[in-house]
């Protein structure tokens, strides 16, 4: 009888133990995991905003970054016919979990044609980035992008005069990290034109 119950509170006193053990490892493991997120949330990050033109005048078609050439082949499966050029890249340097904004002006004729040399448009965006998974690859969350022009419109001659009209975005996205990823589409006043915005985010020291 003493010999049961010295192997039942033997028994009984492992089982604390073990548990004791779990217990004790779990914050261990949880604060272990949450350091590694709070140092991956706020990495140092770059990111790329490109601003496309697809266009059906041949005379429109120019140069597109090596980066960005299987983007738009595969955009080439949707629009076939058109011409692609690019009209800028705006850089950005931030934290993980911040916000950047951007803006300044665009040669009017890289998104309007030749008619509208010597005029100016003018771009602004923001943009807020999180990290959402960090593994072999990583996830970018982005819950606001909003990218605007300012496009002119010819109202007058003699000297000529322009009216500014606003067109834009405002979306919410995920990507991959290096993966340049379709934000949106604008419209102008051209015919079967688009203004495509393109966005990339990769990790740096």
């Amino acid at each position: 009888m003493a010999t049961s119950k010295s192997i039942a509170l033997t028994f009984a006193f492992l089982l604390f133990a073990s548990s004791s053990a779990l217990f004790a490892q779990e914050p261990t493991n949880q604060t272990t995991s949450a350091t590694s997120r709070a140092k991956t949330d706020r990495s140092n990050l770059e990111v790329q905003v490109h601003l496309l033109v697809a266009s059906p005048d041949a005379a429109a078609k120019g140069t597109v970054p090596q980066a960005l050439q299987p983007f738009v082949r595969e955009l080439r499966q949707s629009l076939p016919d058109a011409n692609y050029s690019l009209a800028g890249t705006y850089t950005s340097r931030m934290k993980a979990g911040s916000t950047t904004e951007n803006k300044g002006m665009v040669a009017a004729k890289l998104l309007m044609g030749q008619e509208y040399s010597g005029v100016a448009s003018y771009y602004e965006y923001t943009m807020t980035v999180a990290l959402a998974t960090d593994g072999p690859g990583l996830t970018v969350e982005i819950p606001r992008f909003r990218f605007g022009l300012q496009l002119p419109l010819f109202t007058g001659m003699n000297p000529p005069k322009y009216d500014y009209h606003f067109t834009g975005i405002t979306t919410e996205l995920n990507l991959r990290e290096a993966t340049p990823t379709l934000a949106g589409t604008m419209t102008t006043i051209i015919p079967n034109q688009l203004l495509i915005v393109v966005i990339s985010v990769r990790r740096t020291q």
